[in-house]
């Protein structure tokens, strides 16, 4: 009998090709990582009551400053930057009724997040 017509006898096939990886889409405020969880993370969109100028940033950035564990940027018109860095944030150009995001990472995100928020709000 040949060993074509027995049900039970493997029949070679072409290896399968590896199938292309899936890459997982992530928000800013949640990165995707294999290794590790994702970093809680919070986003909030400020329209600015002011430009964002020395002393706004200067605020901000020391603000960053004081907590402990926990990074924020800013986005506007598809730049982003460090909210600890002056020069940066004022690199943004972001001006009065501009909407600004907002991105804290860390523990406390969501309480960052509100304080950070007040010193934009009070941006003068």
């Amino acid at each position: 009998m040949p060993a074509s017509s027995d049900p039970t006898t493997a029949v070679p096939t072409a290896p399968a090709t590896p199938a292309a990886p899936t890459v997982a889409s992530a928000s800013p405020a949640s990165p995707a990582s294999c290794a590790e969880p994702a970093a809680p993370g919070h986003r909030l969109r400020i329209v600015l009551p002011a430009d964002l100028h020395a002393r706004p940033a200067g605020r901000l950035a020391t603000t960053v400053g004081r907590l402990k564990g926990v990074t924020a940027r800013l986005e506007h018109r598809g730049r982003s930057a460090g909210a600890a860095s002056v020069l940066a944030l004022m690199a943004l150009g972001a001006r009065a009724g501009d909407a600004v995001d907002l991105i804290v990472e860390g523990p406390g995100a969501e309480e960052a997040a509100t304080a950070l928020a007040r010193v934009l709000a009070e941006a003068e």
